[in-house]
């Protein structure tokens, strides 16, 4: 049986699909745009998800990622797997506007607060930021299994002779896990709620650390 839907809207192809075969159909597309697109990071995992979703968005968006390429124009910092898979979940999750005025009045109040501690600050902050915790997952996720976020570290057993087979090799392998782990995310959000994700190490942890 298939899953039913809300704001994560499956092509109609692929709504008999269960979780299960939609994160494996997921990573089969990845493997095929590898073949296909020549092993793009960017471009594989955002169109392995792209091609199962029902959107208003232009596939030309993709263009937006083109500087994800190599960690961010060849530089090697953010994985750009990594980067696209959060691209798709603002495809489906994201806000044209990230604050209304209510919350942007909580903002200005929890800034100001000079009697409240930083910890305090940061926990109301993020418990305001719910709707943001799913990226947050998915770096989380990505960073367990695969050691650092960084293009220059998931390769780095190569650096004496980076274009070789077994480091493309390393790529591909980060490309379909991505794409997977992004599906499992929408449809995690989809049957339990946006905001009911958990939220794992944040640029605020250090004031939580024991």
């Amino acid at each position: 049986m298939g899953i039913g839907f809300m704001a994560l809207k499956i092509k109609k192809e692929f709504m008999c699909l269960n979780k299960e075969n939609l994160i494996k159909k997921a990573k089969e597309n990845a493997i095929n745009n590898i073949k296909e697109l020549g092993g793009i990071s960017y471009l594989c995992v955002f169109k392995a998800l792209y091609d199962m979703l029902e959107t208003d968005i232009p596939y030309e968006a993709v263009k937006l990622l083109t500087g994800f390429t190599l960690g961010v124009g060849l530089s090697g910092n953010i994985c750009a797997a990594l980067l696209s898979g959060i691209a798709v979940l603002g495809l489906v999750y994201g806000r044209v506007s990230p604050m209304g005025d209510l919350e942007k009045r909580k903002f200005r109040d929890i800034v100001k607060n000079e009697t409240l501690s930083a910890k305090d600050k940061a926990r109301l902050l993020l418990s305001m930021s719910k709707e943001l915790f799913i990226y947050n997952q998915l770096v989380n996720r990505f960073k367990r299994k695969f050691g650092s976020l960084l293009c220059s570290d998931l390769w780095s057993d190569w650096k004496e002779n980076p274009i070789c087979i077994a480091r493309f090799k390393r790529c591909h392998e980060i490309i379909v896990e991505t794409a997977g782990m992004t599906m499992e995310l929408l449809l995690d959000a989809n049957e339990k709620g946006l905001t009911s994700l958990p939220v794992g190490d944040t640029v605020y942890s250090y004031l939580f650390a024991e």
